[in-house]
């Protein structure tokens, strides 16, 4: 498909333990797995000007004060209000294509309580127990 638009894309797989270790920060274009964030501020902080994981080196001041401003923000119809404006600047400006959202399966049981199923790919346990 590349091709078709004019470029040439020649594959360097890679190990994971030699991939993850440095190389997906530093390569000019990857293709890398995501794990699901189970919270939006999970996910946009992925985004900000100084974030380790902000592998399209992207920086955005206005995105890093509204990312602030979210966090911060209880009102849910101001907090809604400046997730949409994220939301566009996610869209309009990330040099970054999320190309799929993997499908998660949580086991569940009646027996135990306290460990709400999410969209994330951990388990969380902290306030989990069993009858």
């Amino acid at each position: 498909m590349a091709g078709e638009a004019g470029f040439r894309v020649e594959s360097d797989l890679h190990h994971p333990a030699m991939y993850y270790d440095a190389a997906w920060l530093e390569i000019p274009l990857g293709l890398t797995g995501w794990a699901s964030r189970p919270t939006a501020s999970q996910f946009l902080s992925l985004f900000t000007s100084d974030a380790v994981w902000n592998t399209g080196r992207w920086t955005n001041r206005e995105f890093d004060a509204l990312v602030e401003q979210y966090e911060s923000t209880v009102d849910e119809a101001e907090r809604t209000d400046v997730a949409n404006q994220l939301a566009t600047l996610v869209r309009d400006e990330v040099p970054q294509i999320i190309a799929s959202w993997p499908q998660v399966a949580i086991a569940m049981t009646n027996s135990v309580h306290g460990m709400p199923a999410d969209a994330s790919s951990y388990v969380e346990l902290s306030g989990a127990w069993k009858e």
